[in-house]
């Protein structure tokens, strides 16, 4: 599920104390959480293209919109040729960004939108209020047959940040403020909903990746020191991974943190991983289950990109951000040659994506 504009840096569990987020926070105890998971761009766009498809988000047009005719091999088509049945869930309009064109091209068989939501549904700000969204994504996967990959997109913490009069803060009415409110009442839906479906059937043999499609450029809790800084607060998100199989809530249980610095483009392969399949795609990223990944000589590495503002490819050890496409930031090992590298690497994923979509070679034509 992607969290509209749910940022880390208001998590408790990743160092907030604003105490926005109590529901994440209680059920990272119970799953995987990756403390250094960063968005790959900074639009809802760039997030769905990312994490279903392990593409890195364009420097130029938009994917969703100026490539539909592309051809492409995503995870839900993947999946579906696996045998999954798909469905994509938002409680708003899917025509915006072109998502109910490329969405299904991709693989996503059933897509609802606000069209489909029954007739009391509120309205909040940009969309559906999120507990609506959750309430239908839950009849969605009730009904779906087994095994099914389904996704949702919430849209409440959104600008331009509405809640219910009883999730008011009062804390002020500027726009940190009500984004702040409203990634509180995303964050209690969250709760409820994952609840509710943890008494399900089918939840047993269900695994469930919580994270965002992007950060946030609202105002921070703290001011920031540095340029790395700067560029983790605008653009690194949570992952929560929760299997239910593990899944006892009342029982004792502190989790699991990774500290291994990762991006969306690295979902789509860790999930067929954890399904144990053998897979031949065009995919950027790597998977997070490093028992199983051949590269092992080659640090995890995450990878973000605000066209105009910065680019970053971030190692544990050594980290380089492009700022305004003119200034280098290098972090971590003071070795020069390091962090050039890293600059080479993130050129040339610019310069390739722009060229592999421009000149549709993603996937051969069907």
């Amino acid at each position: 599920m992607f969290l509209e504009s749910f940022r880390a840096a208001e998590v408790g569990v990743y160092g907030s104390k604003l105490g926005l987020t109590p529901e994440f926070d209680r059920w990272s105890k119970h799953g995987i959480l990756y403390k250094n998971f960063f968005a790959n761009g900074f639009q809802t766009r760039h997030g769905q293209v990312a994490t279903y498809c392990s593409l890195f988000p364009n420097y130029g047009a938009a994917v969703m919109k100026r490539y539909t005719r592309n051809s492409f091999m995503c995870l839900p088509e993947y999946l579906k040729n696996l045998g999954y049945y798909t469905s994509w869930v938002y409680g708003s309009d899917a025509n915006f960004d072109g998502q109910s064109t490329f969405l299904p091209k991709i693989g996503f068989d059933k897509i609802v939108d606000e069209f489909d939501f029954p007739n009391g549904a509120v309205t909040l700000g940009w969309g559906l209020s999120d507990e609506d969204l959750f309430r239908k994504w839950e009849t969605v996967l009730d009904s779906e047959k087994e095994p099914f990959f389904s996704s949702a997109l919430t849209s409440t913490n959104h600008y331009p940040f509405e809640v219910p009069d009883n999730y008011r803060l009062q804390a002020g009415d500027s726009v940190t403020d009500r984004y702040r409110e409203s990634l509180h009442y995303t964050d209690a839906m969250l709760g409820v909903f994952l609840k509710r479906i943890s008494k399900k059937p089918w939840f047993k043999n269900t695994i469930i990746f919580v994270t965002a499609d992007t950060s946030s450029y609202q105002n921070a809790e703290q001011n920031t020191n540095n340029y790395e800084e700067f560029v983790n607060l605008h653009s690194q998100v949570p992952l929560l991974i929760l299997s239910g199989k593990s899944i006892a809530l009342g029982k004792k249980s502190e989790g699991i943190i990774i500290t291994q610095h990762a991006s969306q483009v690295d979902l789509a392969p860790t999930i067929l991983d954890i399904l144990r399949k053998k897979y031949i795609v065009p995919w950027v990223g790597r998977s997070l289950l490093n028992s199983v990944d051949l590269l092992t000589d080659v640090p995890q590495r995450a990878y973000t990109n605000r066209p105009g503002a910065y680019w970053a490819v971030i190692e544990e050890k050594s980290r380089y951000y492009r700022e305004n496409d003119k200034r280098d930031h290098f972090f971590g090992d003071q070795d020069n040659q390091k962090g050039l590298h890293l600059k080479e690497i993130g050129s040339s994923w610019i310069k390739t994506i722009s060229w592999v979509l421009q000149e549709n070679r993603v996937w051969p034509e069907k």
